[in-house]
């Protein structure tokens, strides 16, 4: 019986293992070769309204960026959208990104779609190996996660005309 958990366990175990960088490579795949795809973290989609949207893609699932190789890659991957469609519009719905000079709006939605928001923000945390850390006596992941959870989803406009 103990045996068969443990058993259990580990198959459990190496499937999230194995299938966390196996569908995120499909999903990076699947937009490299739909042209949205901008670098090793970000992906674009298109909206119904005509404006596109950047989303955090880690190419293998987990990842390992501190605060400046994000940045870094965030605005890579910003510019690298302007220089190919010069007249169109980049969004980023959000919980974590904090710009005052951008002009961040709040999205309006259900309380169901906010608490999936929320822990999918949690999931893209976990995933980033450089967040196990401390910092200041603190761990980095708990503190990120408790920051999601104060924070209402939010637009930004990256790229294009402000409404």
């Amino acid at each position: 019986m103990f045996i068969d958990a443990i058993g259990m366990f580990i198959f459990i175990f190496l499937l999230t293992l194995i299938a966390i960088p196996m569908s995120a490579l499909i999903v990076t795949l699947r937009a490299r070769i739909g042209g949205r795809y901008l670098n090793r973290y970000f992906i674009i989609s298109r909206k119904k309204s005509g404006v596109y949207e950047i989303h955090h893609q880690p190419m293998l699932g987990f990842y390992y960026a501190g605060e400046r190789k994000f940045h870094r890659l965030w605005k890579e991957a910003i510019w690298k959208f302007q220089v190919e469609y010069p007249d169109l519009t980049l969004i980023a719905n959000t919980l974590t990104f904090v710009s005052r000079s951008r002009g961040a709006m709040p999205v309006e939605t259900s309380r169901l779609m906010l608490m999936f928001s929320r822990y999918m923000g949690d999931f893209l945390i976990v995933l980033n190996l450089a967040n196990y850390r401390r910092v200041e006596g603190k761990w980095r992941v708990l503190h990120l996660i408790q920051k999601v959870h104060r924070r209402i989803p939010v637009t930004y406009i990256l790229v294009g005309e402000k409404p």
